[in-house]
């Protein structure tokens, strides 16, 4: 007798796990300050030291020996009393619209993973080569699958329309400031109205708040994870001048690009 969940292979399929950031650093009382609306995942495992995360009135203490989920999406307060040391990961988990899933998760969270294996410290140490990649994810999968089992969070994966599929891969691959939802309803062949309409209805955003959004995402990977200079990014991303594009970032994300770039590279 065989059986065959062609669905949950699907979603399988979708899924993407993307590591941005793996580090181990040593921070003292210099760390502190605000993210407004995560741009992605955070994934912190405490080697040493304490520090405090506070959101909404809530202070999250981070110890020694935990984890910890500040999910993408989230806005929070962070300050180190004395010295942490600390594993970090930058992560999102997304599905076939290419939103992080785990903004679904809404507040920081301790996880109750345990200690971290010699292996992630060996990792760190890698030079590229397949098995340790393949060794880091699978790490990572586990801490974030126990997490959310922990906390019973079940994320919703959304199934959107063949149109809204459409649109996205459009926007995706044609990433500019200067595209405009008459040119993405063109592509669709629909008018600007039933874009909108459907945006609406299944992502509950704008198709411009969509476009703002992956742009100001990808704004952070580049700087980050490539180390583009900030005019860099603003021409890469078709912003009209580096002044707009550090207002809209600074909008989103509570600090310029220029120094968004100091706090976290």
């Amino acid at each position: 007798m065989s059986a065959d969940n062609q669905a949950l292979c699907e979603l399988a399929n979708h899924l993407h796990l993307t590591i941005l950031t793996y580090r181990r650093a040593e921070v003292d009382t210099s760390w502190q300050g605000e993210v407004r609306g995560a741009p992605f995942t955070y994934l912190y495992y405490i080697v040493d030291g304490d520090a405090v995360i506070e959101h909404e009135g809530d202070a999250l203490h981070l110890t020694a020996g935990n984890w910890y989920l500040l999910p993408s999406g989230c806005s929070f307060r962070y300050r180190c009393d004395a010295r942490m040391d600390h594993v970090y990961f930058h992560l999102t988990l997304s599905g076939v619209e290419q939103l992080d899933l785990l903004s679904q998760c809404a507040h920081p969270l301790r996880l109750g993973f345990g200690q971290a294996p010699q292996l992630m410290f060996d990792c760190l140490q890698g030079h590229g080569d397949v098995l340790s990649a393949l060794s880091v994810k699978n790490f990572v999968s586990r801490v974030l699958l126990s997490g959310l089992k922990e906390h019973a969070i079940s994320l919703r994966p959304r199934t959107p329309s063949p149109l809204i599929l459409s649109a996205v891969a459009y926007i995706n691959a044609n990433l500019s400031a200067r595209l405009t939802t008459a040119e993405i309803a063109e592509h669709c062949f629909v008018s600007r109205s039933t874009l909108s309409k459907h945006f609406q209805s299944e992502l509950s955003v704008s198709v411009q708040a969509y476009l703002y959004d992956t742009l100001l995402s990808e704004a952070s990977r580049l700087l980050l994870k490539e180390n583009r200079a900030v005019l860099e990014v603003s021409e890469r991303l078709g912003f009209s001048d580096q002044f707009y594009f550090a207002r809209r970032f600074k909008a989103k994300y509570g600090v310029p690009p220029s120094k968004y770039k100091k706090i976290y590279s």
